[in-house]
């Protein structure tokens, strides 16, 4: 295996210098401009409209949750009696 020299060194640093700034702007966070503009207020009305399922479904999940816990402590209290 032959050496390189200096000068391809840093050649080779320059390229994977200039593909990571390419790929750091491809990937940018903020695609466009900036939006330098006040930020739109939204009523709680407009957010319980707008949300209003995502409450129905938190509601779905607990009743189901607490309906499986409940399962389990009739499980528990019931398998020494059928078990045993």
């Amino acid at each position: 295996m032959s050496k390189r020299s200096k000068k391809e060194n840093q050649r080779i640093k320059d390229e994977m210098r200039s593909k990571r700034k390419r790929t750091e702007k491809a990937v940018s966070s903020t695609p466009g401009r900036r939006r330098r503009g006040r930020i739109k207020q939204v009523s709680i009305e407009e957010l319980q409209e707008e949300y209003s399922y995502v409450l129905k479904d938190l509601r779905r999940i607990f009743l189901l949750a607490l309906v499986m816990f409940v399962l389990l402590i009739a499980a528990n209290i019931l398998y020494p009696l059928v078990a045993g």
